[in-house]
This record gives structure tokens, sequence and C-alpha cells, in this order.
């Protein structure tokens, strides 16, 4: 299976807009997962892409927001989704990149509370 779209954002530092993406997931019908009512099957390898990035560290905030103004669980609507995130937590590329992340956000909070605070 192949999902493509186009994003928009940053990745480390640098951004990016409207670019293409892929992910191609490689699956075998043996492995076939229920949840609920639903049904999908689980992939059996998947190539690491730009949109992964972007979905690992984005899709809380887009959870947030559906939940609070649309009311929709898109996270607990979305096995695959749920899956999909599962994975890529799993992964060492998205763990590094959650480390330098984690590493940083002191320093990044701080300077964002003294531009808030100049800003008066």
């Amino acid at each position: 299976m192949t999902y493509t779209g186009i994003g928009t954002g940053t990745l480390d530092g640098v951004s990016f807009l409207n670019k293409a993406f892929t992910i191609t997931a490689l699956a075998d019908t043996a492995n076939i997962v229920t949840s609920g009512s639903d049904k999908y099957n689980a992939h059996t390898s998947t190539t690491f892409t730009l949109a992964d990035v972007i979905f690992a560290f984005s899709v809380d905030i887009a959870s947030s927001v559906g939940k609070q103004l649309f009311g929709l669980d898109l996270l607990g609507d979305n096995p695959a989704a749920q899956a999909l995130l599962q994975r890529l937590g799993e992964n060492p590329n998205v763990r590094a990149i959650a480390a330098t992340r984690d590493a940083g956000m002191p320093a990044f909070v701080a300077k964002m509370r003294a531009r808030l605070q100049a800003a008066g």
C-alpha cells in the first residue's frame, strides 16, 4: 500500500512548503488485526519518510483540535493511525528526533516566556 500527499512544516529548523511525500507499506493478509468492529492489515514493513516525522510530531495537536472543535477522536476512531504512531514510537530515528526535541524544550520554553514578557 502506498500513501502519498503534500506536506508543509519544519524539520530540524528547515522549513518546507508543499512538499510531496510517500509512505510505502508492505503487509501480509495473515496479519489482519481487529479493533472493535474495525479490521485492518498490520504492515510487515514500512519505509520511513518525512511524512512519518510530520505525523509523529503533529498528530497530538491535530487530535486535540479535532476533539475540542469537532468532537472527533482522530486516533481513537482510526486504529491504523494508532498502530502507525506506536510503530513510529519504536523507530530509533523517531526516538532520536524526540530526544533532541526534549533536550531543547527547556531553552525553547524559556525563550518564548521571555518574548511574551517583553511584549507585555
